[in-house]
């Protein structure tokens, strides 16, 4: 059995959380012998400097270890104020980057800057992950954006793999509100970094705003159902909650309908890929509202103005993201519910070009611990 340290975010994001099960998920059934992951959690505490790399733990990884796994995830983003090593997530010196002895490989991560970000970033940042690229034996990242912003800054050379987190396995899970009406309407809010992701827009602006346009879709489509699927459950539970009692009528909270889902670890990715699989349209602002219903074939309206959204986008040659006015949203998610043969068409073939893709990717990493693949 070989054994593969797996650096991340696993503890309280839907989306990392997927990332998680759908890199396991993939590489396992590639491989012809088992797999051990080791799961390395590098998620911020409030309060305490942040996850690092030390002696005792890189002792280990060389030791007992076959492969150094870092990401997926959007880990490229500005951690210069939080006693990072590195000024990004994957937070370890450069002394002891030099110290490991097993392959380093980084999956398919992401540039992650908010658009109304109005800090500076650390030129460390980007000289620390140039090194990291040179001591890597393969470098992958999860769009054409966050390759156009590594070669801005003097990284080359970088492979694209597509967001493991659309290959999550799928838990069957029935709630009845969603059987009982039609059409379906996934809706996904976060409720994190307000200030950076919307700029002079309160959220209570926001939250109108949607509702407005979807007072104009239940004209179309009176018969219409909501229901909003946070991500994050200490940060996506009062805007998803707010949401709902703006739009009332059919409309549902899933932490509400099914409260054993939360709070979120691996388990409920998997669920919340079926929550997506029911719906027949999901119109997402987190990145991975749009990565996961993506997956499981389901159309899908980005929302807001997170560039990593863009990216998305911009890689299937769809639409793109609605701006925080949220200007023509309801006519939009009408027209994609008159179209779905077409878009649902068009996501196949994209799927199965990212499956392609990614199986590549997993071959070379396989290769480099000697392990023989499906």
């Amino acid at each position: 059995m070989k054994k593969i340290f797996h650096w991340g975010g696993w503890s309280r994001n839907v989306g990392d959380l997927a990332i998680q099960a759908g890199m396991m998920n993939t590489l396992q059934k590639q491989s012809t012998e088992p797999l051990e992951f080791i799961p390395l959690n590098s998620d911020l505490i409030e309060g305490v400097p942040p996850p690092s790399f030390h002696t005792g733990l890189i002792d280990t990884i060389n030791h007992h270890g076959d492969m150094l796994l870092v990401g997926g995830g959007g880990q490229i983003m500005n951690r210069n104020k939080d006693e990072s090593l590195s000024g990004w997530q994957f937070n370890i010196s450069l002394d002891d980057l030099e110290k490991l002895n097993v392959p380093l490989v980084i999956y398919s991560i992401g540039y992650n800057k908010f658009p109304y970000f109005d800090e500076h970033e650390d030129s460390h940042m980007w000289e620390h992950i140039a090194k990291v690229k040179e001591k890597s034996e393969l470098f992958s990242v999860r769009n054409v954006g966050t390759i156009e912003a590594l070669e801005e800054h003097g990284v080359k050379d970088v492979t694209y793999c597509p967001d493991p987190a659309m290959f999550c396995p799928k838990w069957d899970i029935k709630i009845n509100e969603l059987k009982e009406n039609s059409p379906i309407i996934g809706i996904n809010l976060a409720g994190d970094r307000l200030g950076k992701r919307l700029g002079a827009t309160s959220p209570e602006k926001f939250i109108q705003s949607i509702a407005h346009e979807i007072y104009k879709f239940r004209s179309y489509e009176p018969d219409s159902a909501f229901i909003i699927i946070p991500h994050v459950s200490t940060l996506d539970f009062q805007i998803s909650e707010a949401l709902k009692n703006s739009i009332g009528g059919k409309s549902y909270c899933l932490h509400q309908l099914v409260p054993g889902l939360y709070p979120e670890n691996i388990t409920t990715a998997k669920f919340i890929m079926s929550v997506y699989s029911q719906c027949d349209l999901v119109v997402g602002m987190r990145g991975h509202s749009n990565i996961m219903p993506f997956g499981v074939g389901t159309p899908f309206i980005s929302l807001g103005e997170h560039q990593k959204n863009k990216f998305f986008s911009d890689s299937l040659k769809i639409n793109q993201p609605i701006k925080n006015n949220c200007n023509e949203l309801g006519s939009i998610m009408w027209a994609t519910l008159n179209n779905l043969p077409a878009h649902k068409e068009e996501m196949n073939k994209n799927i199965v070009l990212c499956k392609q893709t990614l199986e590549i990717f997993n071959k070379k990493m396989l290769r480099l611990i000697n392990v023989g693949q499906t």
